[in-house]
């Protein structure tokens, strides 16, 4: 449990977990199928996995897609942080002491776009996309003005058709997405389709209705 402000809650892609991030630099991950095993120890928190960064605070964390218990957190030290890294040792692959306060990410269902919100209260609230590979540094390839002010949360939509964009001046941004990678189209086609209609007789509804009177 976390004993700061949670900022941030990020479901995992199965929706057997998520993570949330605090002000006090705490990223925490929560196993919500290990915790049906363990109810009678209330073990739902996956200890060894936890992250923390002393003096952050941090506003917004994403799970990467296909790769369980790993993330991407920004906060107060103008940086973008991987846990998984940061275990490596390879934080060159990270940009660091970057000009602005990056406050919200969002990740793209391939994992290879990562989208950033500036979130300066006197600054204008930008909206970057930086392109995620692997084995390669994170790698800025463009930047949208939205805001007067900084970006408070970014969110993308089940499909991944749609960003949504809320700032500080109190404006919501709907931006349309073009991810090429087939993963993200193959998320778009998972949307429920619309039910054919049924027509049936009144006599055969009350029909059915009396049978299930019987049944009871």
């Amino acid at each position: 449990m976390c004993v700061d402000k949670i900022r941030c809650i990020d479901w995992f892609d199965n929706d057997l977990g998520f993570t949330t991030c605090c002000m006090g630099g705490h990223i925490y991950f929560y196993d919500l199928h290990q915790h049906q095993k363990n109810l009678k120890t209330k073990a739902d928190r996956n200890f060894d996995k936890d992250f923390t960064k002393k003096d952050v605070r941090f506003t917004s964390v994403v799970n990467v897609p296909g790769k369980p218990y790993e993330m991407l957190a920004v906060g107060s030290d103008r940086m973008i942080t991987s846990n998984a890294i940061v275990k490596k040792g390879t934080k060159e692959m990270l940009p660091d002491d970057l000009p602005n306060i990056i406050s919200q990410l969002a990740i793209t269902p391939s994992g290879k776009t990562v989208i950033a919100g500036v979130g300066e209260p006197e600054r204008p609230g930008a909206i970057q996309i930086w392109s995620k590979l692997e084995d390669k540094p994170l790698d800025k390839l463009n930047e949208v003005q939205a805001h007067s002010k900084g970006v408070e949360k970014l969110r993308l939509s089940h499909d991944c058709l749609n960003l949504f964009s809320v700032g500080m001046d109190g404006l919501i941004c709907i931006f349309e997405v073009r991810d090429r990678d087939p993963r993200s189209q193959n998320k778009a086609k998972e949307e429920l389709k619309f039910s054919q209609e049924i027509l049936t007789l009144q006599s055969e509804m009350e029909k059915q209705l009396a049978e299930c009177e019987t049944l009871k």
